[in-house]
């Protein structure tokens, strides 16, 4: 079992810096790929939309048919449905979107303050811990060294 060094303040700090600052960052890379998924599925919702007419124009009698048949609406009654049901998901989306950018700023201070806390701890740390204690073992070392 991985034993978190909590002998000392700083470290401990600078160790809670290092796992806010993964989190946030995980926080971003997760967002950013759900944003990239909806703004790919925004595109593909418009390209659908603009192609519209050039559907209901190339459909032949079977095709009309077979449509009336599974759906139970005329080719127009189709279109507006699907026209509205895209904008329904767009209107999701765009809800969705408020939330993402929410993500975006709490992710982006988690990885401020992990930052913050890992600099201030791993300074703290050596500063005014592991510089006496290196020096200590060092005039140790010389004073052993001399003796001999």
């Amino acid at each position: 079992m991985i034993k978190i060094p909590t002998d000392n303040l700083y470290k401990f700090v600078a160790i809670s810096g290092l796992v806010i600052f993964s989190i946030g960052s995980i926080l971003f890379y997760n967002t950013k790929n759900e944003i990239d998924q909806a703004t790919y599925f925004i595109d593909l919702s418009q390209d659908v939309l603009n192609r519209k007419e050039v559907l209901l124009e190339n459909m032949n009698e079977e095709s009309l048919k077979i449509l009336k048949d599974e759906t139970n609406k005329t080719p127009e009654e189709y279109d507006s449905w699907v026209q509205q049901e895209i904008k329904n998901i767009l209107l999701d989306l765009g809800l969705e979107n408020s939330i993402q950018n929410n993500k975006i700023k709490v992710s982006g201070y988690l990885i401020l303050l992990g930052l913050i806390l890992m600099l201030l701890g791993f300074l703290n740390w050596y500063f005014k811990l592991q510089i006496y204690i290196d020096r200590y073992y060092k005039n140790n070392y010389r004073a052993r060294e001399g003796s001999k």
